[in-house]
């Protein structure tokens, strides 16, 4: 008969269990024995300490069932057969030596009593005629899962082997979110069987319900930052907003930044995005949503300007982006627009810089032969609202 003992160093409780034969209690280390009655027989009583909050809580009763896992030092005690008794901590290949039985395999993963039933029937099948033992979980391997990303303290944290912590509950432990981090886009990486499993936990901030998932032993939980685009010009809050994990689209983003400004030019609204194959551009009527024009969808990164009707705005890869009001009397032509901006930075494709104007196809203006003198080239003549754009190289 097999009589499970557990001692727990950093969750406390008391597990006494008897038999005909034994009874096992090992909760400080100590070794006692003490023989019972051939008809006494007691029901295992258990208390254990409270759990964090953090944790689901797992029943007592579970002990019982509990796992076996790399790292745990076992005492395996025969009643009366002291040279059979071992303390062994089970390595990562998950098999142990036993005296006489010579080699246990697979041992991590199993329950307690599976393991004491194997040793117990080998025993009795050619050298014991009646094998009584005990099995003592001395000391508990750490289990840990790493928490990462946009939280304030990125850490190891410890698993309970008898509690369940999600991966919520590991990003409270870990001091919660930053302000910056995508709380719907949370991504649990697991190691499995035939290669990394990876997961989507969401707090639930946007309005649907939460997503948990509960960890195992070297789960990594990566908590990613929100994705930004940036709203320029007329705007009240010109600057980076932040991408929410629904589609956002320009009308929004603009919203997000406070709206237009009175003098902005709601017609000539344009969007740019730079893609591994150069920059590309689109010019939104924003006085026609709704009246047969469908917004843009935006994605990370994207730049949407708001120009003035007086302005021209050049930006990308020049060395100071910005706007650049048109002078009253001389004509402002795509390269001096760029010579008031400072001039290409060392990656801008100078001979590839778009012109992008409300109704009329994005023009592309070869700047680099311009300037070098190029009279075939044309250099058009920037109007209100247009937006020069410089492209990065992509060596």
């Amino acid at each position: 008969m097999i009589l499970p003992r557990v001692s727990h160093a950093f969750i406390p409780f008391t597990l006494v269990v008897g038999c005909c034969l034994a009874v096992g209690a090992d909760l400080a280390g100590a070794d006692a024995r003490t023989s019972a009655p051939a008809n006494a027989v007691s029901e295992p009583v258990v208390t254990k300490a409270k759990i964090a909050a953090a944790a689901i809580a797992v029943p007592a009763a579970d002990i019982h069932g509990y796992a076996l896992y790399p790292g745990d030092l076992i005492a395996i005690d025969v009643f009366d057969q002291p040279d059979l008794s071992v303390v062994v901590r089970i390595p990562p290949s998950g098999s142990i030596r036993f005296p006489l039985l010579g080699e246990i395999a697979m041992v991590v993963g199993r329950e307690v009593n599976d393991l004491g039933d194997e040793i117990k029937r080998r025993l009795e099948a050619g050298y014991l005629q009646q094998a009584a033992l005990t099995i003592t979980v001395r000391e508990f391997a750490k289990r840990r899962a790493y928490v990462m990303g946009s939280i304030a303290h990125p850490e190891a944290l410890d698993l309970d082997p008898f509690s369940h912590t999600t991966a919520l509950g590991a990003i409270v432990q870990a001091g919660g979110f930053l302000e910056e981090a995508n709380r719907d886009s949370v991504m649990v990486m697991r190691d499995g069987p035939t290669g990394r499993i990876s997961y989507i936990v969401s707090a639930g901030s946007l309005g649907h319900a939460p997503r948990d998932i509960v960890l195992q032993p070297n789960d990594i939980v990566v908590v990613p930052h929100l994705e930004r685009i940036y709203v320029m010009g007329l705007v009240t809050h010109p600057g980076a907003v932040n991408l929410p994990f629904a589609h956002n689209t320009a009308l929004r983003a603009i919203g997000d930044a406070g709206g237009f400004l009175e003098e902005a030019n709601r017609d000539a609204v344009v969007v740019v995005r730079d893609s591994a194959t150069g920059g590309a551009s689109v010019t939104i009527p924003m006085g026609s949503i709704g009246r047969g024009l469908t917004d843009v969808v935006l994605q990370p990164n994207d730049t949407v300007i708001v120009p003035r009707l007086d302005r021209v705005y050049i930006i990308g890869q020049v060395n100071h982006p910005g706007a650049v009001s048109l002078p009253s009397q001389d004509k402002l032509t795509v390269s001096k627009a760029v010579s008031l901006a400072g001039g290409f930075d060392h990656y801008a494709r100078e001979g590839s810089v778009q012109l992008l104007r409300t109704g009329v196809p994005v023009q592309t203006i070869d700047v680099a032969a311009i300037l070098n003198g190029d009279n075939s080239k044309e250099d058009p003549r920037l109007a209100p609202g247009d937006t020069v754009f410089v492209p990065q190289r992509r060596y």
